[in-house]
């Protein structure tokens, strides 16, 4: 008997048999699903190398980038990371830094600096060789969560390259960002390894991918016939927790248990990770007693809980804690709007990626309400939340997507207010995962069904492409503090965290009107830092200001008293050149029992302060002192000079003055002390040579010029003499200018 011959079936295309709708008795053609990308070990090291290069060429003009913003504290100024030795290393474990405490991270930055210095390419190559580490890492834990090979590659690639993500690896201080997501999704990892053993899986961690052919249930009881697919189960295994082998000698629950610890040592928000536990669980591993797979993560939630304390502690230390500064500043109601646009600007700006700062503020009242884009924002919320709940009842991962970023996003969403900023692209880092993991459903099931299956390749090309050279622009805009922030001003110029930053700039170029003008604008708010208040007082110091250079050294002690002891004796000095002796030497013998008697400078001050009473011989021992504590230290023996000057020991000073030229030839005011002991002297050639040697130490000090032309007219040597003069006039000596006015003489 003849058999009947069928067509071949397309590869790769299962054929699904006709569907008979009982309701409208009409026959469909079923959907024709593509199979499953398998996960093979060829295809997952396509996907890490395209994770590594991607992520190398979008990150790659961080290595070229120099330090910003918290990176000076962390790094550039750290006196922690000086010297290798035990003390040192007991102090970065165990002290907050910026209102964090994260020991892991500062030990990285102990052991780089030890190796490099500061060379700053070093610490963002590191950034981003642990955020490749991290993308595969994703890639890992989300295939097995789907148990889908093309789920966990968008993801993983995803994560790689979003513009996001940027601020987290090419900014050097956010190592604690990339440090704790490499230990939190090992962490992660590692339980999902134990789950597998106390549930008996046989695949070892592996996810298994089934090609399952489309059946027909028939129906009955007038029910409609189902299609059963490869995506219905969402890669749940179907398996309840019934049956656990519960085995706390399991080591990949020790594993885990450890690899979590050291993400809390990295970073603080690694707390939520027992949650996050929590909702996998019930969600995608079908294991949902409660009070059983609770008992189970007591460990983490113990660690959690001592970590959420230790970093409360460190924030309220800092000043960081913002309650009751956001409470004043605006309603109850007004911040339930303003969480609600926090939260949804991550998921807006995941999709349109453009525009990004690196610094959003709580936004201004300037008509006495909040702007109405806020409150519009709850809408956008709940039409996301009820989009998100009816696509999760088709497949689950998309529950666990939202409320895994929920639950990473929540101590950072401005519930509780912790410093200036409403929101920040670095806090999408974790919690991006969960969204990402949405987005590659929603690619999945495109890819999926033979209708869109040609395109996702070539789509999937163009967004590899975009993203990457979004990231790369963007990673561009972490150049330096000035290229970082005029964007941020331009858009908030009255904000006081970004005129600060601005001013912090000009203040590191040297550059005082500039940085003034911005420290000046920061402090025109309630915004009121003790570090600022040390730069503006610096500031007014060099400009003879020292009225004001009191007030904000004292307003600097007051806000941070113990962090700034070292101020007294600079506050000493300020007190010094107002003539308040007294008062001077008061905040330099604070300030020499802060130190143990050890401040050298303080020592000098108060040396000035008694030779002004009169106390040359106390002042002597003074400069003694300060300059038996730091041989290098040239000003103890510029004013011991001044009090041999005032005995007629002008030999005596001229060794001293030569002492101090050589312990720092840029000694200004040596040369000039050099240059008047010698025209005691009645050596008015060895004069003029000390100011001519001063000249080189400073070319734009006219003074110099001006003594020289002096000399020079008092010993008849006219013409030298006046060209001495008009190259003080150059240099802008008002007393040279007077002098030749006088005389009619031209002053060029």
């Amino acid at each position: 008997m003849a058999k009947n011959k069928t067509s071949p079936t397309p590869k790769n295309i299962p054929q699904k048999p006709l569907i008979f709708n009982q309701a409208t008795k009409i026959i469909k053609e079923p959907e024709v699903l593509i199979a499953p990308i398998p996960n093979t070990e060829r295809n997952f090291w396509i996907v890490a190398g395209i994770i590594t290069v991607c992520a190398l060429i979008a990150y790659l003009p961080g290595f070229q980038n120099g330090y910003v913003w918290d990176d000076m504290f962390y790094i550039v100024n750290n006196e922690d990371l000086r010297q290798v030795s035990l003390k040192n290393f007991k102090t970065l474990v165990s002290d907050y830094y910026l209102g964090n405490w994260h020991p892991l991270t500062m030990v990285t930055y102990y052991i780089e600096y030890s190796l490099v210095k500061d060379t700053a390419w070093v610490y963002h190559f590191n950034n981003t060789i642990i955020h490749i580490i991290n993308s595969i890492l994703v890639f890992k834990v989300v295939e097995k969560l789907s148990k889908n090979f093309l789920i966990g590659a968008i993801t993983s690639v995803l994560f790689a390259i979003h513009p996001l993500h940027v601020e987290s690896v090419v900014w050097a201080a956010e190592r604690k960002d990339v440090l704790y997501t490499l230990f939190l999704l090992l962490s992660f990892w590692q339980y999902l390894k134990y789950v597998t053993v106390v549930r008996g899986d046989t695949d070892n961690g592996n996810a298994v991918d089934v090609v399952r052919v489309a059946v027909v249930s028939v129906p009955t009881d007038n029910m409609s016939a189902k299609v059963v697919s490869g995506d219905t189960d969402n890669g749940n295994s179907g398996d309840t927790d019934n049956g656990e082998t519960k085995n706390w000698k399991n080591k990949h629950l020790w594993y885990a248990l450890g690899l979590f610890i050291l993400s809390c040592l990295s970073k603080g928000m690694a707390v939520i990770l027992p949650v996050v536990f929590l909702i996998t669980d019930y969600f995608l591993l079908n294991r949902k007693q409660i009070v059983k797979i609770g008992i189970e993560k007591a460990p983490f939630f113990i660690v959690s809980l001592i970590t959420g304390i230790i970093s409360i502690k460190a924030q309220s230390d800092a000043g960081a804690n913002a309650t009751k500064v956001i409470s004043d500043a605006y309603s109850f109601s007004e911040r339930f709007f303003m969480i609600n646009y926090g939260v949804l600007y991550y998921w807006v700006k995941m999709v349109l990626p453009t525009n990004l700062i690196a610094f959003y503020p709580y936004p201004q009242k300037p008509t006495g309400t909040i702007p109405s884009i806020y409150y519009s924002a709850f809408a956008g919320v709940l039409v996301l939340a009820i989009t998100l709940f009816w696509a999760g009842r088709k497949n689950k991962l998309v529950w666990w997507g939202g409320l895994y970023f929920l639950i990473v996003i929540f101590p950072v969403s401005q519930v509780l207010p912790v410093g200036s900023a409403l929101m920040a692209d670095r806090y999408f880092y974790v919690s991006s995962i969960g969204p990402l993991v949405i987005l590659a459903v929603l690619a999945n099931k495109l890819y999926q069904k033979a209708a869109t299956n040609k395109l996702m390749p070539g789509i999937g090309a163009v967004l590899l492409l975009g993203l990457t050279f979004l990231s790369f622009n963007q990673s561009t805009k972490w150049k330096d503090t000035l290229t970082l922030f005029t964007p941020i001003y331009e858009k908030y110029p009255s904000d006081p965290m970004v005129t600060s930053n601005m001013g912090w700039y000009w203040f590191g170029k040297k550059d005082n009107e500039k940085a003034k003008f911005y420290f000046e604008e920061t402090h025109k708010t309630t915004f009121k830092t003790a570090d600022v208040h040390t730069a503006l007082g610096q500031i007014y110091f060099d400009e003879k200001k020292y009225d004001m250079t009191v007030d904000n050294f004292e307003a600097a002690l007051k806000i941070k008293p113990k962090e700034m002891q070292n101020l007294h004796w600079m506050l000493g000095a300020a007190y010094y050149y107002t003539g308040k002796y007294n008062i001077a030497i008061d905040e330099t013998k604070i300030a020499l029992e802060k130190s143990d008697n050890k401040n050298q400078f303080a020592h000098n001050i108060m040396g000035l302060c008694l030779a002004k009473q009169g106390n040359e011989d106390e002042a002597m021992k003074r400069y003694q002192t300060a300059m038996n504590l730091d041989v290098k230290f040239a000003d103890p023996h510029i004013n011991i000079s001044t009090i041999l000057n005032h005995k007629g020991d002008h030999i005596g000073e001229i060794k001293e003055l030569e002492k101090a030229i050589k312990i720092d030839p840029k000694a200004t005011v040596a040369y000039k002390n050099l240059g008047v002991a010698y025209k005691s002297m009645n050596d008015w050639q060895n004069a003029v040579k000390a100011w001519q040697q001063g000249i080189s130490a400073d070319k734009k000090d006219g003074s110099f010029d001006y003594n020289i032309g002096l000399e020079y007219g008092q010993h008849g040597d006219f013409p030298n003499g006046i060209k001495a003069m008009q190259n003080a006039v150059a240099k802008g000596d008002q007393n040279a200018v007077t002098f030749l006015t006088q005389r009619g003489i031209p002053l060029k």
